[in-house]
């Protein structure tokens, strides 16, 4: 039994498959998402640092300078991310990565 926010939880919504199976640029940006928290999961910071650097080019090179709330909170999302890896805090990483999951599906509804 893990204690109390140690657990791992995996979210579903209904438009991750429809974002997983295509080839779109927010499809790229979640399986950076995805190699971002698998690396943390496997505590290869180094990894996780090229990842989330990765993951924060692609999201700049993406996203329009515009003021769209969802863009808003993905980009300090992204930097939270950069802290959590920095900490080497592996419950951090993953509700980061957890909260962009949410972030990425809800802007490609």
């Amino acid at each position: 039994e893990n204690p109390p926010g140690l657990e791992i939880q995996f979210v579903e919504h209904g438009s991750i498959s429809q974002l997983r199976t295509s080839d779109s640029p927010l499809a790229q940006i979640q399986t950076m998402v995805d190699r971002v928290s698998e690396a943390g999961m496997k505590e290869q910071w180094s990894a996780a640092s090229r990842s989330v650097q990765q993951l924060d080019n692609a999201w700049q090179a993406l996203s329009p300078q515009s003021s769209m709330e969802t863009e808003r909170e993905i980009e300090m999302a992204i930097q939270t991310l950069y802290y959590d890896v920095w900490a080497e805090d592996q419950q951090s990483v993953l509700a980061t990565g957890q909260k962009l999951t949410v972030l990425l599906n809800r802007l490609a509804s």
